[in-house]
């Protein structure tokens, strides 16, 4: 799966086919699920900064002039600095892909453990730079997370100084970072003497061999794992199997509209960073009273970042659990003003979800300070994350329900020390409930509906049709779009925290494609209110009936004690 697929997916740009031959690869790969959730995060940060607005024929005129007068204490347009478009949300499927690796733990096993460092050969290509340290853009630059700065600061970064032109377009690489986990290549581009971004660049066949990192017979061992083109810089992430020798090859095809060949090779000995690795094994096992097995095994120390090697799985009397609760709901009926199901058929993702689960962790120092945590929450506001680094977790699902997972969680590096402990606290799992909704959306401003489920509450409030342009504010988001909103709110049960999976359908039971903003506040008795807008586009007018369904609410299990000290090889 490239990135090329992953956005395609996100945007809704692909064909039933092939997104469905691309949902059953996410179903049972890890390593594209993390991949995805890191991507829709990328883009909710783009969207953040970056405002939506058509603007007058006079905007450069009335730019000029702002910049050629004094500047003013405040913006002449505070009001509209503050309005930020609604994030870029998946639609529909990517969404519930989003919700879905959200509480999916996993991860990969490392088999080898690697360091990198500048070979002799790479090192003649190396450009003295007085005070480099300083000066580098990996040892100081904002865009690349702090287990990068650090690790560069320590010399796993090199300014060099390689061309090629050709066609006019001058591609330089000025920095190379390596260590055992990720390689990151700072490039420059230039044309008639000034500096330009490039919007665009492939190689022979797309994207994804731009760039590639290769043993010594040309065989690709990594492929892109990001690019940043406004910085330019391509990034690889290691999984741990690679050979001692590597070549970064560059081979790009075309840069904007213009084709040529831009091609450079460097080469990079991983050997010697073998020493600056650090395993320490643990080896404990843990089953949670609702049957999640929890293995340690070990911790790994490395220049960029330090990983922590676990593997999860569901014990059997777990899954048989699963099973029947499936089986149960999907038979069951509305009685009174209790809501469990509505007969509907098992959707074929649905083992997935209400099998996935997440972890809630700390690793303390010996003074019982929180130094990195761990937290599956996805809700920045309610997420306890400390030192995370969750682009750099590697992953491997088994493919099968509660089958094993093998999980690296990446940290910012973390010194070695004698009373490191690990400290569990949580663990978030599915309830299945199955329910569905059917209602006339023109009846909910005079008879708003409220459902139970499960001990949870969750009142339909309204609808309407957004028809003109101006700007309006629902929750977080703020919208001049013209669409129909759909509000609705609730409380949930005590430890219940999400509603993780959530579809709109029609009267015809065509599902709809919808982005959303939830709003979501803690009670003073422990348990969580939500406040939801869905925003469906494409509806002209109000329909006769709408459905609002889900098949599980995400429970927070809290009842696990689990210390581990983590002690250092003798």
């Amino acid at each position: 799966m490239t990135s090329e697929d992953m956005m395609r997916f996100l945007d809704e740009e692909m064909a039933g086919g092939e997104r469905e031959q691309l949902e059953q690869h996410l179903a049972q790969c890890g390593h594209c699920q993390r991949l995805l959730k890191q991507y829709a995060a990328d883009l909710q940060t783009f969207d953040q900064v970056v405002m939506r607005v058509s603007v007058p024929e006079s905007f450069t005129d009335e730019v000029m002039a702002a910049l050629l007068s004094p500047l003013p204490e405040q913006g002449p347009y505070p009001e509209q600095r503050a309005s930020l478009p609604m994030s870029h949300q998946p639609k529909t499927k990517g969404k519930d892909w989003m919700k879905k690796i959200t509480f999916t733990a996993a991860g990969f096993v490392l088999a080898v453990s690697l360091g990198a460092f500048v070979s002799p050969t790479f090192a003649a290509y190396v450009k003295h730079v007085p005070d480099y340290v300083k000066q580098i853009f990996f040892g100081s630059s904002d865009t690349v997370d702090e287990g990068v700065r650090q690790a560069a600061a320590n010399g796993y970064a090199s300014a060099i100084d390689q061309s090629v032109t050709d066609q006019g377009i001058t591609l330089n690489i000025t920095e190379v970072f390596a260590d055992p986990s990720r390689v990151y290549i700072k490039y420059a581009l230039n044309k008639n003497g000034d500096d330009f971004e490039a919007k665009d660049i492939k190689g022979a066949t797309g994207f994804s061999d731009v760039c590639t990192i290769q043993d010594t017979s040309g065989q690709v061992v990594s492929s892109l794992h990001g690019w940043q083109p406004y910085n330019g810089v391509f990034e690889f992430t290691l999984q741990g199997n690679e050979p001692k020798q590597l070549n970064i090859h560059v081979d790009i095809r075309e840069i904007d509209s213009t084709k040529g060949k831009w091609e450079l090779t460097i080469p990079v000995d991983l050997e010697k960073g073998q020493l600056a690795v650090k395993t320490t094994e643990i080896n404990q096992q843990y089953t949670s009273p609702e049957g999640i097995n929890l293995s340690l095994q070990h911790i790994q120390f490395l220049p960029s970042v330090t990983r922590l090697q676990l593997e999860t799985s569901l014990t059997a009397d777990r899954i048989k659990q699963l099973e029947e609760a499936m089986a149960k709901q999907q038979a069951s009926e509305k009685q009174g003003d209790e809501v469990t199901a509505k007969p509907q058929p098992v959707s074929k993702y649905l083992g997935h979800t209400i099998a996935s689960y997440g972890l809630h962790y700390h690793l303390l120092d010996g003074q019982g300070q929180v130094v990195a945590a761990y937290d599956d929450e996805f809700d920045p506001d309610f997420n306890d994350d400390k030192n995370r680094l969750p682009n750099q977790d590697l992953q491997e699902a088994e493919g099968k329900l509660g089958g094993k997972i093998s999980q690296a969680h990446a940290f910012t590096p973390i010194a070695e020390q004698k009373n490191l402990k690990f400290q569990l606290l949580g663990i978030y799992s599915q309830e299945p409930v199955f329910f569905s909704r059917s209602f006339d959306p023109g009846t909910l401003s005079r008879r708003p509906i409220t459902e139970k489920i499960n001990g949870s509450s969750i009142t339909i409030k309204s609808f309407r049709l957004k028809t003109d342009t101006n700007k309006e504010q629902f929750g977080d988001a703020i919208l001049t779009d013209k669409l129909a909103i759909l509000e609705f709110e609730g409380t949930f049960a005590k430890d219940r925290v999400e509603i993780p999976r959530l579809k709109i359908k029609d009267a015809s039971g065509n599902e709809l494609n919808y982005d959303a903003t939830t709003k979501r506040v803690k009670n003073p008795d422990g348990t969580i209110s939500f406040h939801s807008w869905i925003f469906i586009r494409n509806l002209e007018k109000q329909p006769k009936e709408l459905t609002l369904s889900f098949d599980s609410i995400t429970k927070v299990n809290r009842d696990v004690k689990w210390e581990v000290p983590i002690l250092p090889e003798k």
